[in-house]
Order: structure tokens, then C-alpha cells, then sequence
């Protein structure tokens, strides 16, 4: 592992006393902001230092790739507007500073880096309405909308920051743990779920965005969860089973080649 000298080496600096809402408000930015920008990350190889008093919070670094993703946000908040032109995808750091500014904002929160006498962005109204329009104009239009239905342990439920309007779950997406906003009136539903460590099948009001190869990929910015319901695995001899009971008949022919053949209606 890297030596101590790299940890802090992205800050967060309140004018307030560390408290564990504002040590929490902090932590839940570095969080979703890496794992949004940078999914394929092991989430081991960034961890958090923080200090009392003025309170600052520093992200510390584990390996190249921990680097890597640390230095693109920093290149990202110290020049957002020529970062996103030139990298697009970096619209997700936009969105997420947008999302967890405002509960910042009231202690005159900063982003710093060690080597720099000054900070890289200061966290106000009007870096909170440049974050949301960087957001707004680069975040690409889904490729696809519709209804499905995916199959997931329900990881968290809860607001992305104190300020947060909606209550979202973390659920499984396109291999990974994704949050997505829960409809209105459904939370209490999900919250008793991600009590438990089953799977349960997740209605949701879903939108696809095509990446760069054109594989369309779940946007969870976009997708809504409606409806959650109890679900259980069915082993391969229950399903003969329940096949056998809508369709007795067919299972009196001697060979599976007869049954498929009636199934198909030959």
C-alpha cells in the first residue's frame, strides 16, 4: 500500500465542528461520487480521514487506479467546464456535486488539495447552479424507456444527503449495486426489505442509455422503482412439478422429444 503522505490528498473543508451529521453529509459524497464516476473501482482502495474542529474530510488513495479516479475529480472541480468538453462522461460528477452541494453549502464548504494554496471550488449557490446545468446539458438522452422487472437484495435504503427531496435503494444493475429512486409512498415497504438479506423482484419504471459500443445500460439517474414484491427461486424439479400439475396429459408420453413436440403444438 502507498505511504501516509497520500492521505487527504482530496479535501472537503467545513467552517463547523466535525459532527457525525456532517462527518456523514461528507462520507456520502466521496462515496457516491466515486462510485458513480468510477464503478469498476474496488471501493477498499479509498478510504477517509477526517479531523475535529474546522472540520475536513480527506479521501486517501490505494494503488494507480485509486489515483487515477481521485485525480480526474480534482481535474474535474478545478476546471469543470473544460473537463466535461473534454470528457463527456464526466456529467455524473456534475449531477452528484449537484445533489450533495446544498446541505454543504451552509458551512462554507471548500474542496482542497494539499499542494494548492487555495481552493479548487468553493461550495455556493453559484457552484451549485453550474453543477446542475453541466449536468443537465451533458447527460446523454436515453436510448430506450419501458416497464421490467429485475431481481435484487435490497443493500440500502435511505436520502443521498439531509437536503435529498427523495428516498432511494441500492440495488443490483447491470452487475453492480446502483441507487435509484423509490416512488412515493413505497418507501416504507423498501426500508422493511433491506432488513432482511433476501432477493425480491423490483418493479421498475426503467431507462436505458447506450454506451460508447451501443450496449445499452441501466440509468438509475432516470429509473424509478414502483412496486416491490417477495420472491423465491423455484428448483428445476418444482417447476416439472408445477408444469405437470397445468399439464398432466403431456407427461404420459414416453420421451421428453413427445412433450416438447405437444408443447409446440405438432
Amino acid at each position: 500500500m502507498p505511504s501516509a503522505h497520500q492521505k487527504g490528498s482530496l479535501q472537503l473543508r467545513l467552517h463547523a465542528a466535525s459532527t457525525p451529521e456532517r462527518v456523514l453529509l461528507a462520507a456520502t459524497l466521496f462515496d457516491d461520487v466515486v462510485k458513480r464516476a468510477y464503478p469498476s473501482l474496488d471501493p477498499d482502495t479509498i478510504t477517509m480521514v477526517v479531523s475535529n474542529f474546522d472540520m475536513t474530510a480527506g479521501m486517501r488513495y490505494y494503488g494507480h487506479e485509486a489515483r487515477k479516479a481521485i485525480d480526474g475529480i480534482i481535474r474535474f472541480l478545478t476546471n469543470p467546464e473544460l473537463e466535461i468538453a473534454k470528457r463527456p462522461g464526466a456529467w455524473v460528477i456534475a449531477e452528484t456535486f449537484a445533489e450533495h452541494s446544498p446541505a454543504l453549502a451552509q458551512y462554507g464548504a471548500e474542496v482542497w488539495t494539499p499542494k494548492r494554496k487555495e481552493p479548487i471550488a468553493v461550495i455556493h449557490n453559484e457552484f451549485i447552479a453550474t453543477m446542475i446545468r453541466l449536468a443537465q446539458d451533458k447527460k446523454p438522452a436515453p436510448a430506450l424507456r419501458g416497464n421490467t422487472v429485475v431481481y435484487s437484495v435490497i443493500y440500502r435504503v435511505g436520502r443521498t444527503s439531509a437536503s435529498s427531496r427523495h428516498v432511494r435503494a441500492r440495488i443490483e444493475l447491470d452487475g453492480k449495486p446502483q441507487e435509484v429512486t423509490i416512488r412515493k409512498g413505497e418507501e416504507s415497504a423498501f426500508y422493511d426489505a433491506a432488513k432482511t438479506k433476501n432477493v425480491y423482484a423490483i418493479q421498475l419504471d426503467a431507462s436505458w442509455t447506450a454506451d460508447e459500443s451501443g450496449r445499452l445500460m441501466f440509468d438509475p439517474s432516470r429509473s424509478q422503482a414502483n412496486k416491490i414484491e417477495a420472491w423465491c427461486p423455484i428448483s428445476g424439479a418444482d417447476l416439472i412439478q408445477e408444469v405437470r400439475a397445468l399439464h398432466g396429459p403431456l407427461f404420459e408420453h414416453g420421451s421428453l422429444g413427445d412433450i416438447i413436440d405437444e408443447l409446440e403444438g405438432r
